[in-house]
């Protein structure tokens, strides 16, 4: 099955730099602390050893390094940035996975950020940090990012707060907030304030989309990452209780069944939503990251999430409790570079042309209201089908136009669809054939393999038309034998754009039974089977669509037969014929002149004869009564002997017959309108 939406654009979207083997493909990561990397720095260095409240305590030096210096993101450690993050790695899986292109990979995303920090101002807890998408322009200009990697929202909605809180607190939905390391602030309504805050996330999703269109259009893709649930244990339950050891021991069922199907599930629907919105400018939703997690929460004895001691024990403070430890940012890591595969474009289709068929029997096919074409590829998530109106162009190879295609190059997303060339689009086909639905036109077709993010370079170009000469008028040259020779007219619609003609053959009025044959100019000779009547048609063709057929033609090349029971009755001449075939009768009469001088009545002369010519298959015809007539039957192959009849009167003397050639073939020896069957010839 295909499904499409055809548009017409009316001016260039965007604009982008060659995409190929030596490009330099830039990945760029903003967002939270869940882009960041919190939770897995770097490296960590104990300092000062030291018994606490609960257990021996180390003070820890955490190192952050995302950029491996670059002055220009100097912010790494204030940000909590880290290289394990599962962005930094997931691009460098990509860029080792495709050694032949050039992959810049950078990430500016910071812990605690929320939209407004993305696009208004930089965080107030760093300083004077600009925005991060701000920063993300000055960066890199005008210069293509192939995708913007993107994790925001927990901290809109106050996810990781109201987690720890209810990790915390019991009975989190009921308690008023509170103060110290895990303080939230919801004014006393858990459930109600992230509900509240939800509804505000779609619209700073609105505002994140319109930054990034107007301040950022080199930004291609855009890849939004679902969150984890981290409420669940090693069975896949919810949690009820944290580790034993940890100070968010408190956690009940019933609040990690609220964490997971409210706030969780609202948090990732609103960024899935995003996602669907805005996928016309490039947005993708990056799933697998949740469902990994669900025998590895916080709880859990294998678990893929730092509690609060392995915070602690890794970056010295509790801000990376409820985040991925490295074996989840691995999670990160696979998720994001199986969304980045997606930047690396299919490879380009090939439009079939007239007699080849792809590896599904599909092929080009054209009636007088479509086109249908087909294409020769191994698979894509979706193809794009360009078309424009063109003059018809007879070229023998293919019948392919010159090469120029839509613009773009390989690597443009699929919403970047040029208007230069007039060209009008079909914007999503996923099967390797489409039907068009047009009339009488002639057309450029081009086609393009996409994934989500990137698309091929644009096919070969080929010039179909479903416009049809004719009709025909077929005529009987002659009958010689075991020989037929048709000729006939030029069709006086579009003759420029003959290719053949086809001709249709078959035994007299035989039940379906056609034959089909070729012929390159409009003449046609046959050597015939047998002696007998055949049925002719023909129609004029393109190289992709046959005309209308001539009305039928009868031919016979079997000798007609000679009337019998010849008789003679005053004015009126009658006779049988008996020969099962298509036949004309050709009358031929002689007027008795007026005498000369004392000639005898017998010898009286004969005026030239007439000719008189009967109804087809007719079995009387009228004469003058006193006149001497003949009677021959006539059909393609010739005519039969002249037979004689006069009325009862002298003995007259029989003057000679006529000298004729068969008679002009009558139009009615055209048959019924049955034709051949109105088949494609492609």
């Amino acid at each position: 099955m295909w499904t499409s939406r055809i548009v017409t654009i009316a001016a260039v979207l965007g604009a982008t730099a060659p995409y190929a083997a030596a490009q330099t493909v830039r990945i760029v990561s903003i967002g939270d602390s869940y882009a960041s990397g919190e939770g897995s720095p770097d490296a960590s260095t104990e300092r000062r050893c030291g018994l606490g409240m609960l257990s021996w305590v180390c003070q820890v030096n955490p190192s952050w390094n995302a950029n491996g210096g670059d002055p220009w993101a100097a912010s790494d450690n204030e940000c909590d940035r880290s290289s394990k993050a599962g962005p930094l790695q997931g691009g460098r899986q990509f860029a080792s996975a495709h050694g032949a292109l050039s992959v810049e990979l950078r990430s500016i995303a910071c812990s605690g950020a929320q939209v407004p920090d993305l696009i208004d101002h930089g965080q107030d807890a760093h300083g004077n940090m600009s925005a991060q998408l701000r920063m993300v322009k000055d960066r890199f200009g005008v210069k293509r990012i192939d995708a913007l990697v993107v994790s925001i929202g927990g901290n809109d909605v106050g996810f990781g707060g109201a987690v720890q809180f209810c990790m915390a607190a019991p009975h989190c939905f009921e308690a008023p907030p509170f103060t110290g390391d895990y303080r939230v602030n919801f004014h006393g309504d858990v459930e109600g304030s992230v509900e509240a805050r939800q509804r505000e996330l779609r619209s700073r999703y609105d505002r994140l989309r319109g930054f990034i269109a107007s301040e950022l259009p080199n930004v291609v893709n855009v890849f939004i990452t679902e969150y984890p649930d981290p409420v669940r244990d090693d069975h896949g339950d919810y949690c009820n209780a944290a580790p034993i050891d940890d100070p968010l021991v408190g956690i009940s069922e019933p609040e990690a069944r609220w964490t997971s199907e409210v706030a969780i599930r609202m948090l990732d629907d609103t960024v899935r939503d995003a996602a669907d919105r805005f996928a016309g400018d490039g947005w993708h939703y990056v799933g697998n990251v949740s469902a990994p997690f669900h025998n590895h929460g916080y709880c859990a004895h294998d678990r893929w999430l730092n509690t609060v001691n392995d915070s602690r024990h890794v970056e010295g403070s509790v801000i990376g409790a409820v985040h991925p430890n490295p074996r989840g940012q691995e999670v990160y890591r696979d998720a994001i570079a199986g969304a980045l595969e997606t930047l690396i474009p299919p490879t380009v289709p090939h439009l079939l042309t007239r007699g080849v068929a792809n590896a599904k029997n599909q092929r080009l096919a054209v009636g007088p209201k479509f086109i249908t074409l087909s294409w020769e590829h191994p698979g894509a998530a979706f193809y794009q089908l360009a078309f424009r109106a063109a003059p018809f162009r007879p070229r023998e190879a293919g019948r392919e136009g010159p090469m120029n295609a839509p613009g773009g190059v390989l690597g443009d997303p699929p919403r970047m669809l040029r208007s230069d060339g007039h060209w009008s689009y079909v914007t999503r086909i996923t099967d390797t054939t489409f039907r068009h639905d047009v009339t009488a036109q002639t057309l450029d077709y081009a086609v393009r393999a996409c994934t989500p993010a990137a698309c091929s370079a644009w096919s070969n170009v080929v010039n179909v038309s479903n416009v049809t000469p004719g009709p025909v008028a077929v005529h009987v040259v002659g009958v010689h034998g075991w020989d037929v020779k048709l000729d006939w007219t030029t069709p006086e619609t579009r003759p420029d754009m003959l290719d053949r003609y086809q001709v249709a053959w078959r035994y007299h009025e035989s039940a379906g039974g056609w034959t089909t044959d070729f012929a390159s100019t409009n003449a046609y000779s046959q050597a015939v089977p047998a002696m007998a009547g055949y049925d002719y048609a023909v129609r004029p063709c393109t190289v992709f669509l046959c005309g209308q057929w001539s009305p039928r033609l009868t031919t016979w090349t079997l000798a007609p037969a000679a009337p019998d029971h010849l008789v003679r009755s005053g004015g009126e001449l009658t006779w049988v014929d008996t020969s099962e075939r298509e036949q004309q009768f050709q009358i031929a009469v002689a007027r008795r002149l007026e005498p000369i001088g004392r000639m005898p009545v017998s010898r009286l002369p004969w005026g030239g004869a007439t000719a008189v010519l009967a109804p087809m298959n007719a079995t009387r015809a009228s004469v003058p009564a006193d006149d001497y007539s003949w009677i021959r039957a006539c059909n393609d192959a010739g005519c039969s002997p002249w037979t004689g009849r006069t009325v009862a009167g002298p003995a007259y003397e029989v003057p000679p017959a006529p000298s004729w050639p068969p008679p002009p073939r009558p139009a009615n020896l055209v048959g019924p309108a049955e034709l051949p069957p109105d088949s494609p010839i492609l």
